[in-house]
């Protein structure tokens, strides 16, 4: 199973699905605007000193508001990466687990067949599926194998 794996992934960089969040800026641009609308009120009946920090206060929120304003919103998104590894290189420094694992995220199903007469050796008798269709079966039967005594 080794052999055959390496032979059809080992050469391959590994890459990772990375979530980047996403921002939403639309509640913060909704305050600053009433935050704004608030100033502009009180600016009416104020004068000298008081005006002028009131300004500046003003000229403050628009300036974040007008960057805000800019990406209201963003949705997170998943990109995947190439890693600086390839398959057989984590293959070489991972234990049984971890390459159980590998395995699996390759979604690589590997079965042995009963010997037929005489024994024949696992390596003809091994089959080595790729990309099977149905995950959701895979991880049914993965549990189940799992519960077995």
């Amino acid at each position: 199973m080794e052999e055959e794996f390496l032979k059809r992934f080992g050469r391959f960089r590994r890459t990772q699905a990375v979530r980047i969040a996403g921002v939403d800026n639309r509640p913060e641009i909704e305050e600053l605007r009433d935050n704004l609308r608030e100033l502009g009120s009180r600016m009416a009946s104020l004068r000298g000193a008081a005006a002028d920090v009131i300004a500046e206060q003003m000229n403050g929120t628009g300036d974040r508001l007008a960057e805000l304003e800019k990406t209201p919103f963003v949705p997170a998104r998943e990109e995947v990466i190439e890693l600086d590894t390839t398959w057989a290189d984590d293959w070489a420094s991972s234990t049984s687990e971890e390459r159980r694992q590998m395995v699996l995220d390759l979604s690589v199903r590997v079965t042995v067949g009963p010997p037929a007469g005489w024994r024949r050796p696992a390596s003809e008798r091994l089959t080595f599926d790729i990309a099977r269709p149905d995950p959701k079966a895979d991880a049914a039967e993965e549990a189940a194998l799992r519960a077995a005594p």
